[in-house]
């Protein structure tokens, strides 16, 4: 897998033609899902609209997935519109963005993020379904804005200078530890690098971290970390070129 912002939590799920039989069961087990598929069967749809309202899982819809209308929630004129800023809430971004344009959107559908300073709808939400009408061509800063709202990873790279790096966790079976890995792709060491690790889904209040020093686990020691209410601050003060960390937070 490729570095990311998020970790290994991203999975890409590709079907042919007549494919909803195995596709809607395993998007079902997913907390979020983004739709960026050329089309929106009327499987795929109820599957959606029959899980607007539940709080465990979020759909984010792309403009042209669903053609002209969008079940209650937008209809499209056909026609596109290209922007060159944009508002959510306090953030202003200046931003040519490529859309599609409106003809109604149904009541009851709040407007998220609008052009400036024409004030077009750009993102759209009704219940826990998000529909962007920006054609998606390239990862814009309004798509990532939207991911990082509603995609909550367990763990984090944090600071201003953190390089891209590829990292993914599990939890233990029995609900204990987190295991943590961290891989430098680069061909040049990273240093300080301050990884925020959830623990508010671990069992017990007083957590810990080690650092595993081989793959067998034979040998570790401590890491520096400080305790960030339900998470923990781990400093990794160098990873070299190519290499990689274990980390094994425990809490009991």
């Amino acid at each position: 897998m490729a570095d990311s912002t998020y970790g290994d939590i991203l999975d890409v799920l590709v079907g042919g033609q007549n494919s909803d039989e195995n596709l809607i069961p395993a998007l079902s087990k997913y907390s979020v899902v983004i739709w960026n598929n050329e089309s929106l069967s009327d499987a795929s749809r109820e599957f959606i609209f029959s899980n607007a309202s539940d709080d465990n899982i979020i759909f984010i819809l792309s403009a042209g997935c669903f053609g002209s209308n969008l079940d209650d929630i937008v209809t499209l004129s056909g026609d596109t519109r290209t922007i060159r800023s944009w508002s959510w809430s306090s953030v202003f971004v200046r931003e040519p963005i490529v859309l599609a344009h409106t003809s109604s959107i149904d009541d009851g559908v709040e407007i998220l993020v609008r052009s400036v300073p024409e004030g077009y709808p750009i993102l759209l939400r009704k219940n826990n379904v998000y529909v962007s009408l920006e054609i998606w061509n390239h990862v814009s800063t309004l798509t990532s804005t939207l991911l990082s709202h509603v995609i909550h990873p367990v763990v984090r790279l944090i600071g201003d200078k953190v390089p891209p790096m590829y990292f993914t966790s599990s939890k233990s079976s029995d609900g204990h530890h987190r295991f943590v890995v961290l891989e430098n792709n680069a061909g040049a060491s990273c240093k300080n690098i301050h990884v925020s690790i959830d623990t508010a889904d671990l069992i017990g209040s007083q957590c810990d971290c080690e650092r595993f020093l081989d793959e067998g686990g034979r040998s570790s020691h401590k890491c520096s970390f400080e305790s960030d209410d339900d998470a923990l601050i781990v400093l990794v003060d160098e990873i070299e070129a190519y290499g990689t960390w274990l980390l094994d937070v425990r809490c009991g």
